[in-house]
């Protein structure tokens, strides 16, 4: 049990740290500066991953 909750916790906080890195930075991989658009389709797209990995898992 204690495993289990500390692997969910690592995936909270890997999580939570992109999508702060989607939210926060400045620009992209390639240049183009990150609108609020930007943020949103790119949070979206970290969210939708997630929820794929965890119903893999």
């Amino acid at each position: 049990m204690k495993l289990w909750r500390n692997v969910s916790l690592g995936i909270t906080v890997l999580f939570v740290v992109g999508a702060l890195f989607i939210w926060f930075r400045k620009a992209d991989a390639a240049g183009v500066k990150n609108t609020f658009t930007y943020q949103v389709i790119g949070l979206s797209i970290w969210v939708i991953l997630f929820w794929l990995f965890s119903l893999e898992c």
